[in-house]
């Protein structure tokens, strides 16, 4: 069976094999001073390494192959920048490999001085159901479980800044937007958080700026824009909507979504776009600077007390969805949403800005935000709870999604400090 190169990649770069009275296959005695730097981009595995062979001290590059084969198979043998490999590392040795020049690289190959159960442990780890080291996680220290936490919520942070940079490209570079965008995905949930993006998108550029401080003509706007203005429903305030709408739409030519793009099945009440649009208007009447007002606080409290009192019209008080009255109830942005608001929010927002203009204090500012928020409850974070990995707060929850989603689905176990430890063990 062959495993994959980056398993023999770990077991170098980690020294998982026998350090003493290692040999290469020419017969040369080898002593590994450093295995060098891992390289995950194009050329040599490790660079800068450094090697003793037969009593000589060489620094150069090592390239790893599960055969030696490889070598050839990948073109090595006319690329330029493998003429400093100073040492070939392989699991099966069919053939010499040479340099460029004709000059024979010492090969060590690694079959025999490897513990025989580290394969078929990573056989039966990779090919195990669920969370891989769900059996092994209590034997891991928790300052190692602590350091892949750490690592997690970073990489999930770096991949939403990806994601904000592409949204930043398509808002002309425009932060407000893009904040607007992030806000609103947010109040989106899930389910509809792609439509409250085109939601956005789909305004001019200024628009909530120029109505700003004008709740019911946001509320219509939209409403209208999102296309959920029914025909059917006759009360005051939806005909108020609706004619506000018309003309709206003809001073700014607006093209409204398609109603089919809402999703209401399956979702608590509260959560409905109806309801969620209501009060995302009510926060952009009295918002006008939403990434000014965001990068402007420190405090992650002080933030989030100012979307407290910003409630929608009183009609959203009995109605979940036009024209179906219910129980009066308090319609304001509750503290569990707002902590939604800043996990998918204001924490990407601050990273981003941060990383774009070398802020680095913006950058920890929101990694102490996610710090300050308790942790989320969900499927993936109860699976973690029941083997042992226990979400804290949210900056912790946050990186357990991105572990789930981005190591442990994929058994990515070589690319985990846990993998790599319980690996160790064998």
């Amino acid at each position: 069976m062959e495993y994959p190169e980056k398993l023999l990649q770990l077991i170098w770069k980690c020294r998982l094999y026998a350090k003493v009275d290692l040999h290469c296959v020419g017969g040369e005695r080898i002593q590994v001073l450093e295995p060098g730097r891992h390289n995950e981009d194009a050329g040599p595995d490790f660079l800068h390494a450094k090697i003793r062979i037969n009593g000589m001290v060489w620094v150069g590059h090592v390239e790893v192959h599960w055969n030696a084969g490889n070598w050839f198979a990948h073109l090595h043998q006319n690329d330029r920048s493998f003429d400093n490999v100073i040492l070939h590392v392989v699991w099966e040795n069919r053939c010499d490999v040479r340099r460029r020049d004709g000059t024979v690289i010492p090969t060590l190959c690694l079959q025999q001085y490897i513990a025989p159960e580290i394969l078929p442990f990573y056989h039966t780890l990779f090919q195990s159901q669920g969370i891989a080291c769900a059996s092994q996680l209590h034997s891991v220290p928790d300052y190692t479980k602590m350091q892949v936490l750490d690592r997690m919520v970073k990489n999930r942070l770096e991949a939403k800044t990806v994601e904000i940079f592409g949204y930043l490209a398509q808002h002309a570079n425009d932060w407000e937007k893009v904040t607007q965008h992030l806000f609103a995905e947010s109040f989106g949930m899930r389910v509809n958080k792609h439509a409250f993006a085109r939601l956005i998108a789909s305004l001019p550029g200024n628009i909530l700026d120029r109505y700003q401080g004008q709740r019911d003509v946001l509320e219509a706007l939209l409403f209208g824009q999102a296309a959920l203005l029914p025909d059917n429903v006759i009360d005051h305030y939806t005909l108020k909507l609706k004619k506000t709408y018309l003309y709206l739409r003809r001073l700014h030519r607006l093209n409204p979504m398609e109603t089919h793009e809402w999703r209401f099945l399956r979702m608590r009440p509260a959560n409905f776009p109806t309801i969620r649009i209501a009060q995302l208007s009510s926060v952009f009447a009295h918002v006008s600077r939403l990434c000014q007002l965001i990068l402007s606080h420190e405090d992650l409290r002080s933030l989030q007390q100012r979307f407290f009192d910003f409630v929608p019209s009183a009609y959203w008080a009995t109605h979940y969805q036009f024209g179906k009255v219910v129980q009066p109830r308090k319609v304001r942005l509750t503290p569990a949403f707002l902590d939604h608001i800043a996990i998918n929010c204001f924490v990407p927002l601050l990273y981003s800005y941060g990383h774009h203009f070398g802020d680095d204090a913006l950058q920890m500012r929101a990694i102490d935000w996610l710090n300050q928020i308790s942790a989320e409850s969900n499927t993936v974070t109860t699976n973690y709870e029941r083997i042992g990995l226990q979400a804290q707060h949210a900056a912790d929850s946050q990186a357990l999604l991105h572990l789930h989603q981005h190591h442990c689905e994929r058994k990515k176990c070589l690319s985990c400090a846990i993998g790599v430890y319980i690996l160790k063990r064998v």
